[in-house]
């Protein structure tokens, strides 16, 4: 489900209008309808995309390398 961005022209506003809360002119939302009616009226709205977490990758255990060992004289 995408999420939406929705900037107010008062980049001061932190209070909640509607629906959306506000903080320093911007709010975020899942509602389609509420982004567009912002749009409508004036406000600026931003589609995010939605990224998957990117996974961490499983940490390798080092593996301890064997030390070359010199053959003795008459081996």
């Amino acid at each position: 489900m995408p999420k939406y961005e929705i900037k107010s022209p008062n980049e001061k506003l932190t209070a909640k209008r509607g629906k959306a809360t506000f903080v320093n002119g911007v709010a975020i939302t899942e509602d389609a309808k509420l982004a567009t009616a912002y749009k409508l009226t004036g406000y600026e709205v931003i589609t995010l995309e939605d990224k998957p977490e990117p996974k961490q990758a499983a940490k390798k255990k080092p593996v301890a390398k064997k030390k070359a060992t010199a053959k003795k004289k008459g081996e």
